[in-house]
């Protein structure tokens, strides 16, 4: 149970970290809400291991409201132009990141339980690189000025979100065989 949980939420991460936009809409082929309904599923099998796992809950729920308004977008703004839009967007960012790190130091709670203590302090390792991409993606907000520059540093977050997601799933597999 606790090896597919892992899986699920592994899964999950595969949506929220890979960003495919096409068309004038800028509709995203990889929609994070199946990422947050991933770990919803994932948290409701893990929420008795860790507290972190009950909190974590807590705002993938808003998080799954918030994000409906990110699947189609103009341009790289946000689907709702101007200030409440900008506020949307925070939101979401905020509750990502909170869910991430609830996620991680649930499992990484469970290592520690579990006494593998050198594969739990991966999870903290997975958080910073997280919380650097996640401030890499607010620079796109400027760089996009610059159509050149705007693809070839969108081209660079996808590299490095898709390496960030194998090493996630890496940690997570190995979890499940570890807890």
């Amino acid at each position: 149970m606790v090896k597919q949980a892992l899986l699920k939420m592994a899964l999950g991460f595969a949506f929220i970290l890979v960003d495919v936009r096409v068309g004038k809409i800028n509709f995203d082929l990889v929609p994070d809400i199946i990422g947050y309904i991933l770990f919803a599923l994932a948290i409701r099998d893990l929420e008795r291991r860790s507290e972190c796992f009950a909190k974590a809950r807590l705002f993938n729920l808003a998080l799954i409201v918030v994000s409906i308004f990110t699947i189609a977008r103009v341009g790289n703004t946000p689907s709702f132009i101007g200030p409440i839009g900008y506020l949307i967007g925070l939101a979401g960012l905020i509750l990502k990141l909170l869910v991430v790190y609830y996620l991680l130091m649930g499992t990484k709670e469970m290592l520690v339980m579990a006494g593998n203590r050198v594969l739990a302090a991966e999870a903290d390792r997975l958080w910073l690189y997280f919380l650097i991409l996640s401030a890499a993606g607010i620079l796109t907000i400027f760089i996009a000025t610059v159509p050149v520059l705007s693809v070839l540093y969108n081209l660079a977050l996808l590299i490095l979100s898709i390496v960030l997601l194998v090493m996630i799933t890496r940690f997570n597999m190995a979890a499940g065989d570890s807890i």
